[in-house]
């Protein structure tokens, strides 16, 4: 049976303009949970903490239906309804956002990078330790002819590694190269995302999904490595033996980061639809899911560091749906 949570009839009265608007679908994608993130991951990594994300999933269950993501699938109705993800699979998700799911009774379907259940780096995590150890001028450096090439400095650095111009199969070489190069092998580096899948739980509130191989950027990569990056992690995650989702979550998440073609491979792949990251509420909420070149999407949006940043940005977004 799906796991489905009630709104409280009682305090409603929490947004800006006293009211709360029923009339959306909102997915809502969290990235770490710690309660402190490691020096390592900097600044940059999407956070709340396990108090915030208490918080603010104990507020969605007052005023919102709480729905599994597939669920979604085949709902002929998903206005007043909340979805919980997380993108990344950061061994936060399981030590420290876990036990306010169960606190709460609240479902969740993590998205999982294939590669780091072999042990590789997650290549965004060896964009920000390489910021956090002040290495960047001496990646850029050493890297030079790709990096002029590519329009990469010191202070560009984080931004536009990930830009769909810039091939992210080649930065993440380059990275992994780098480290070795100057004495750091993968295994002397920490890994923060789940890196074997015997790691990954079996938990009645838990579903795992796709996120491909490596998490590059689809746009920048040729037709067939999209295809590969989508099937290899599909078979990846079927050898693991868990609940798994029927929604491909992008990476980025971004019009910019992917192609028509890659929702064509997401579909060939099987899956029902794909998850896009673009800060949105889902408005389309009778009858079929709305499209994007013919596939069916799902829009969500990453929750700030507090519940009063929350509230104020689910009323911001609700103001944008209604035009």
């Amino acid at each position: 049976m799906p796991v489905t949570s009630r709104p409280s009839t009682t305090g409603s009265k929490c947004l800006a303009d006293g009211s709360v608007n029923r009339s959306f679908s909102h997915v809502l994608l969290y990235h770490g949970a710690y309660a402190r993130v490691p020096a390592e991951l900097g600044s940059s990594l999407h956070n709340v903490t396990p108090d915030a994300l208490f918080r603010q999933l104990e507020w969605m269950k007052q005023h919102f239906d709480v729905v599994r993501l597939d669920d979604l699938l085949n709902m002929e109705d998903r206005r007043g309804t909340v979805s919980v993800t997380f993108d990344d699979a950061y061994k936060s998700v399981f030590d420290e956002a876990l036990p306010v799911l169960e606190t709460l009774q609240v479902p969740a379907t993590v998205f999982v990078i294939g590669c780091t259940l072999s042990g590789d780096i997650f290549w965004r995590d060896k964009v920000r330790l390489l910021i956090s150890a002040g290495h960047v001028e001496r990646f850029v450096d050493w890297a030079e002819a790709f990096c002029a090439a590519n329009g990469i400095t010191k202070g560009n650095f984080y931004k536009r590694s990930k830009d769909p111009a810039v091939d992210s199969r080649k930065i993440d070489d380059l990275m992994a190269d780098f480290l070795t190069a100057f004495g750091n092998t993968q295994e002397d580096v920490t890994r923060f995302c789940v890196d074997a899948g015997t790691d990954l739980p079996r938990h009645e509130l838990l579903a795992y999904g796709n996120h491909s191989l490596n998490h590059y950027v689809f746009s920048s990569l040729q037709n067939a490595v999209q295809r590969d990056q989508i099937q290899a992690n599909k078979e990846v995650l079927a050898r693991m033996n868990l609940p798994v989702s029927d929604v491909f979550s992008i990476p980025f998440g971004g019009l910019d980061t992917f192609t028509p073609h890659t929702l064509r491979c997401i579909g060939d792949s099987g899956y029902r639809a794909a998850l896009l990251s673009r800060g949105r509420l889902n408005a389309q909420n009778t009858g079929a899911l709305a499209k994007l070149s013919g596939f069916p999407v799902i829009e969500r949006y990453m929750p700030p560091g507090t519940l009063a940043e929350f509230q104020h940005q689910v009323s911001v977004l609700e103001k944008a749906a209604l035009g």
